[in-house]
């Protein structure tokens, strides 16, 4: 993965800093869809503000370039079958272009081969959200701002093969680029939006009236996948929101540890039950940890 160097101002005489964020981003697309040789840009959508808020700067993109939203962009939903339900019906309801990408298994079912996923171990990511996109130029809505460990990194550098494994596979990481070559992942990127604030996402949401998930009125700030390791303790909301969530990743995990009986593999933790290893799970500090007890799912075949 590389670093494509952009001037971080581009000197709008005049304009308002909220105006230089905004332009800012949409320069940096309009730079990417003159990249893409003719192709359109893939617009990895989440439903959530910031895809929102990237979608809304895509559109003003291609108005400003001339060119039809149909032709200059696509936006594709990942299925993983672990977001909230009202994040779903609003992007039926409001997104009608928005491509379904569906994929071949399912998260249960990766939960029963590869093990609980968590912060170390995020192959949930790598199996259902980075798929798509090869050969294209792909834009993601990560923010700076949402990374949890943000350090004032460089604006540009060349990241490594192994970093970026890293990197792709926390969404929001303080290295992430404006611009990025995946070299595995076949795939270059476009992070338009990845200096701007949570106020700005709101801002430019509510300037231009763009519809949004109403969980966010409600008090949820992050919406995503139920359960998300990088969640913290807004998890412990998220199931007493949607409890049906919290039994299928139990029974998902009763499966798993019968797959450990079936393959022969070692239960050194000692989990009884898909219960205990959900409760494992939920303590938020188990989750910057290796699998207890040298568990290495990936040296088991299917």
């Amino acid at each position: 993965m590389k670093g494509y160097d952009l001037p971080e101002q581009l000197g709008f005489d005049g304009a308002t800093q909220e105006e230089r964020v905004y332009k800012n981003a949409i320069e940096r697309i309009r730079l990417a869809y003159a990249s893409a040789g003719g192709k359109p840009l893939y617009v990895a959508f989440s439903g959530g503000k910031d895809s929102t808020a990237l979608w809304g700067i895509v559109c003003e993109a291609a108005a400003l370039d001339g060119v039809p939203i149909e032709q200059y962009a696509v936006r594709h939903y990942n299925v993983t079958g672990i977001d909230p339900p009202e994040l779903v019906y609003h992007m039926r309801e409001h997104c009608p272009d928005l491509v379904w990408d569906m994929y071949n298994t399912s998260f249960w079912r990766l939960i029963v081969k590869n093990g609980p996923p968590t912060r170390l171990k995020r192959w949930c990511c790598k199996e259902l959200k980075e798929l798509g996109g090869r050969g294209s130029m792909c834009l993601t809505g990560v923010r700076w701002a949402e990374s949890l460990k943000r350090q004032g990194r460089a604006a540009f550098e060349n990241i490594t093969r192994k970093k970026a494994d890293k990197i792709l596979l926390n969404d929001n990481d303080d290295a992430r680029r404006y611009f990025e070559h995946c070299i595995p992942k076949e795939k270059r990127i476009c992070n338009p939006i990845v200096d701007w604030t949570e106020d700005n996402v709101w801002r430019y949401i509510h300037e231009r009236q763009l519809p949004y998930c109403k969980l966010y009125d409600e008090g949820f700030r992050r919406l995503g996948c139920i359960g998300c390791p990088l969640a913290g303790a807004i998890r412990e909301a998220e199931f007493k929101r949607w409890p049906k969530f919290k039994q299928l990743y139990i029974r998902a995990f009763d499966k798993m540890l019968e797959r450990l009986i079936e393959k022969g593999i070692p239960n050194t933790p000692g989990w009884e039950s898909g219960r205990d290893v959900f409760d494992w799970w939920m303590g938020d500090g188990n989750l910057d940890k290796p699998l207890p007890g040298q568990i290495e799912w990936e040296d088991y075949d299917e």
